[in-house]
């Protein structure tokens, strides 16, 4: 928020006024010792910064209360309340400066009686419009008093009847329609009554549009004061800047009554100046400083001037050098090139330095760049007068737009480049919600891996259980032999050794675990050096110190109770050891064998078979059983696996379906009442983008399989059913289960199923694809697309993009760009392409409702843009001697600024007449 202590942007900005006021210099004032002291003060306390002087018929405190609000930061205008003939009253606003016996000869030529001065005897004999007239003669600005209150000229001359209806008079309608008059205050906002200066009414037609309407305070007593008031956008608080405000009442005059907000209010950023030094042909006699005002400053010139050049070189110090679009980059060269032979177009110098000062949230910093590398990137205001280094990247945290026409119109050629812009709104965050798809796909790639890795290890479990199948089947022989009890007993024993022997290399691990687990709780040491000993460290070390102490205190407890636990557990496994390595198991198992071998040795002696090979068979067995278990817990994690990859993939696919729902959210809320520009966004819709995908997946990024994929020719292809119907209106998650049952369809002819109608080599050549690439394809998610469409003129109907000239689609292009974002924007001659009536009926639209939002600086040629679009500040630029030079900049007000925008900009006053009459007088008084 900005006020008069802080403002010091160049150019036109808002000044609260209270332009009827009246002192103890009315008869009926009611503190009439006050002070011209005190006076002045209460308008100040009220918030003030312009305040007139209007005594009733009177003109003595005119001087006073100048003299007194002399350096005290009021701007105080002369004036007069008169009483016409009626007993209406009006008032006369004189430039700031005029003496008391300048206001006493007005009130000569209106025949008011000098000995009535200051009385409620005295009134003109004049009527409204003749005391008008003389007012314009004595140069000063004239407004009807409370206009639809006492005394006002519309309760006095419009007629009510019962039933409400109103009539006017002949009277008022010389009033409302006379040029003299240049504005009205109103009070009572009686709708009726103000319906008379709105230009509604037959008669009653202003040849310049609708009166300014204002609000005063009508104080008649200090506490009076500011409590009506009536913001007003000027250059410089005086009669021309009023003037020319009252001409354009609509962007140049708020009632406070009917605002809440400061209009004085700017975006958070803002550039605050841009700085050339030393360039080839800017800055090389000194340092170019273009000071900027928060809302739109327009760049204006001759060709050749440098108004480019200053863009481009902003983009440069910004770090958006890459935003230049491809076919756009050998052009743009020049700009980033140093001049070392005569010969070349480089526009810089080895010792050139570019500057950005850059205001954002209320602190200053100083963004510089140069050919070498040398200057400072980032430094922050240290508000001494000085600089001092700051961390971060240029691009990231200084937010800025810079658009050349021939880049609005490559948008235009691709709407779906809009994305870009779309994304980097923190409403969508594409770029953290981009950073989580990414994850949740590699993760899903990687664990589709991991599964396949296991499912591999699992493809032996036929032959192993046939091979299983075998080797019971030929013990089964030895086992129905009479020696059947010790074949079997001897079989479950190497079996149930064989566990224990596993189970205890388990234990053995777990019991090694915990011993690392033990020996690893240590706690580092502070670096030597970071803190003092605890005896001479400042009562903030101390507290960090002693944290430092009990951490490690409570970690070497930790590390104590571990140590026993890993010597509990190592107990345990000595007790489990010495369980089953003495007593009743081991004799078992020594029995078992010793019968076995036994029977080897009588089997062998007796020559009835080689009970070896029951050993070997039982062996084989168990190994065979190991292998099963094991591929069962891999098919056990396999599945594990997939299961996780599918939340991957469902939770990337819910991912993909809130960015599309956050653009779409995001052009609901920045579009909300704009009746020029429709941009829509159609989920998954940009088909391009799918078949490119697509292609790449199956490794056919020619046009192979094009009738296969897309082929608009003979009106078939996958894709192309897919979005045959896809348009906007249609749910993204409607379209997200087509889409998915497409991928799983290819999926599955990939893995065998039937190809149905597809052509017999596609099919053959998606079999050939290895799994990683199905992987990719289920993980596909094509693009939004982005749909837009304009009109130019309230009441037609929304024409798609694709149907406008090159300059209507520049045009919709540039609405839409100006609809969103608070960040500076720059403009380079936007308006090329365009035709005046795409400038004055769409873009000057569309420019005046984004700037009260954000700082804009266009480059232009174009008087609408600078004149309906009511510029708050003009940059007029000259080459002398061979160098970009500012040639007086300033706002509208300015004579020597309406000069050059009447003399250089293209249209001339043709062009200027059709909004700004203010222009065309300022300059022929000029």
């Amino acid at each position: 928020m900005a006020n008069r202590e802080d403002w010091s942007f160049p150019g036109s900005r808002w000044w609260k006024c209270d332009l009827h006021a009246h002192t103890p210099g009315s008869y009926d004032f009611r503190d009439p010792d006050a002070t011209p002291v005190e006076w002045v003060k209460a308008a100040l306390a009220a918030g003030l910064q312009v305040v007139a002087v209007t005594d009733h018929n009177a003109h003595s405190w005119v001087g006073t209360a100048q003299d007194a609000a002399n350096g005290m930061g009021l701007t105080v205008f002369a004036g007069v309340e008169i009483t016409v003939n009626g007993g209406i009253h009006m008032l006369a606003i004189l430039p700031p400066g005029t003496r008391p016996d300048a206001v006493a000869a007005l009130l000569g030529e209106c025949k008011i009686a000098s000995q009535t001065f200051a009385t409620g005897q005295a009134i003109s004999p004049l009527s409204f419009v003749e005391a008008a007239t003389v007012i314009k003669r004595h140069g000063g600005l004239c407004l009807a008093a409370h206009a639809d209150g006492e005394d006002g000229f519309l309760t006095v001359l419009v007629k009510r009847a019962a039933g409400g209806t109103t009539t006017g008079s002949e009277t008022l309608r010389q009033i409302v329609t006379s040029l003299d008059l240049d504005g009205a205050e109103v009070c009572q906002g009686d709708a009726a009554l103000l319906s008379y200066l709105d230009n509604s009414k037959q008669g009653y037609k202003r040849a310049t549009g609708p009166l300014a309407l204002l609000e005063g305070s009508d104080a008649h007593a200090l506490a009076d004061l500011g409590q009506r008031s009536t913001w007003i956008k000027m250059s410089r608080a005086d009669l021309e800047g009023l003037r020319l405000a009252l001409t354009d009442a609509e962007m140049s005059v708020r009632r406070a009554g009917t605002t809440t907000a400061d209009p004085n209010a700017h975006s958070p950023d803002l550039i605050e100046a841009i700085e050339i030094e030393r360039a080839q042909y800017i800055g090389n006699g000194g340092p170019l400083i273009l000071r900027l005002n928060p809302w739109l400053n327009a760049i204006i010139g001759g060709h050749g001037t440098g108004k480019s050049t200053v863009v481009e070189f902003v983009r440069i110090a910004m770090r958006r050098e890459d935003e230049v679009p491809p076919l756009l980059r050998d052009a743009f060269q020049k700009y980033v090139s140093v001049r070392r032979e005569r010969l070349d177009d480089g526009l810089l110098r080895p010792e050139t330095v570019l500057r950005v000062i850059f205001r954002r949230d209320g602190r200053r910093y100083r963004i510089q760049w140069s050919p070498d590398g040398a200057v400072l990137p980032i430094a922050q205001d240290d508000g001494a007068g000085g600089w001092v280094t700051a961390p971060g990247d240029v691009r990231s945290r200084f937010p800025v737009r810079i658009f050349s026409q021939k880049q609005i119109y490559t948008l235009a050629e691709d709407p779906n480049a809009l994305l870009t812009f779309i994304d980097e709104s923190p409403a969508v965050d594409a770029v953290s919600l981009r950073a989580d798809m990414d994850r949740e796909e590699k993760a899903f790639l990687s664990l589709r891996a991991q599964a396949r890795a296991a499912e591999v290890e699992t493809q032996e479990e036929v032959r192993l259980r046939g091979a299983l199948d075998d080797v019971r089947r030929k013990l089964a022989v030895f086992e129905t032999s009479d020696h059947r009890e010790i074949l079997r007993s001897y079989q479950v024993v190497e079996r149930q050794q064989r566990a224990v022997d596993e189970w205890a290399t388990g234990l053995e691990a777990s019991v090694a675990q915990v011993e690392r687990l033990a020996g690893g709780l240590v706690a580092d040491e502070l670096p030597a050096g970071v803190f003092p000993e605890p005896a001479n460290a400042q009562p903030a070390e101390q507290t960090v110190l002693a944290a430092v102490a009990e951490a490690t205190a409570s970690l070497e407890r930790l590390r104590a109770e571990a140590e026993a636990l890993a010597a509990h557990a190592h107990e345990a496994f000595e007790r489990f050891r010495a369980a089953v390595g003495a007593g009743a198991w081991p004799t078992h198992v020594a029995e078992t064998r010793a019968r076995y071998e036994e029977l080897k040795r009588q089997l062998s002696a007796a020559g009835a078979g080689d009970p070896s090979e029951y050993g070997r068979l039982v062996q084989e067995q168990q190994t065979i059983e190991s292998r099963l278990r094991a591929i069962e817990a891999r098919k056990a994690t396999a599945r594990g696996l997939e299961q996780q990859a599918t939340e991957h993939l469902k939770r990337l696919g819910a991912l993909r379906e809130e960015l599309t729902s956050r653009r779409k959210q995001f052009l609901v809320d920045i579009l909300a009442g704009n009746d020029r520009v429709r941009v829509d966004i159609v989920p998954y819709g940009d088909k391009l983008d799918a078949e490119r995908r697509l292609r790449e997946h199956i490794s056919r990024t020619d046009q192979t399989f094009q009738d296969q994929i897309w082929s608009d020719d003979d009106k078939r292809g996958i894709l192309r059913d897919l979005y045959a119907n896809h348009s906007p209106a249609l749910d993204a998650k409607a379209f997200a289960d087509e889409l998915t049952a497409l991928k799983a369809r290819l999926i599955a002819i990939a893995k065998g199923s039937d190809g149905g109608d597809l052509d017999g080599k596609f099919v053959a050549h998606l079999r050939r694809r290895p799994p990683e690439a199905l992987d990719r394809i289920a993980a596909l998610f094509p693009e939004d697309a982005v749909t837009l469409a304009y009109r130019t003129r309230i009441g037609e109907d929304f024409r798609p993009i694709s149907q406008g000239s090159p300059g209507q689609k520049s045009a919709a292009v540039l609405a839409f760009v100006l609809s969103h974002g608070t960040e500076p924007l720059i403009l380079d001659q936007p308006e090329d392409d365009l035709d005046n009536q795409l400038i004055a009926e769409l873009i000057v639209t569309q420019l005046r409702q984004a700037k009260a939002k954000r700082q804009m600086l266009v480059v232009t040629h174009n008087p609408n843009i600078v004149v309906n679009g009511d510029a708050e500040l003009v940059i007029p630029f000259v080459v002398r001697n061979g160098r970009t030079e500012i040639d007086g900049m300033g706002g509208l007000q300015e004579d020597s600024v309406r000069e050059t925008i009447c003399s250089v900009m293209e249209g001339g006053r043709d062009a200027l007449d059709r909004r700004y009459r203010r222009i065309r007088g300022g300059v022929a008084r000029a």
